[in-house]
């Protein structure tokens, strides 16, 4: 494995390693692709798009029904996902006025809900 994407990848699957990946665990898998992706040389909207693909490739390699594959696809795809990573970069710029912790206890608390209604959708 020789490219960035890879690298981070190989990381994240270590990070992960026994973790139950389903819609739930999406937001701590987010969490933890953002930290590695902050070790990287990349930065700003570079940093978002390999945080989402590197989602998108847990997801797809993941032992999830093709059902639950769609829904965890779905949050990535359509800004879900991409408003999560906001949230927590705003709150690390001290742009709100919350803390960390808080902001990424917030998401985590949302994401169900937002499943719930994703799920009923579809």
């Amino acid at each position: 494995m020789s490219t960035l994407l890879d690298t981070c990848l190989v990381e994240l699957n270590k990070r992960i390693d026994g973790l139950n990946i389903d819609q739930k665990s999406i937001v701590l898998i987010t969490k933890y692709a953002m930290e590695i992706v902050e070790a990287t040389s990349l930065k700003g909207d570079a940093q978002k798009k390999m945080v989402l693909e590197m989602l998108k490739k847990v997801i797809q390699d993941s032992p999830l029904s093709d059902e639950e594959k769609e829904v965890c696809t779905k949050l990535v795809d359509d800004g879900t996902i991409d408003q999560i990573i906001d949230l927590v970069v705003d709150a690390s710029k001290g742009e709100l006025q919350i803390n960390k912790k808080q902001a990424l206890s917030l998401a985590e608390r949302c994401l169900p809900l937002c499943l719930t209604c994703i799920k009923n959708r579809t």
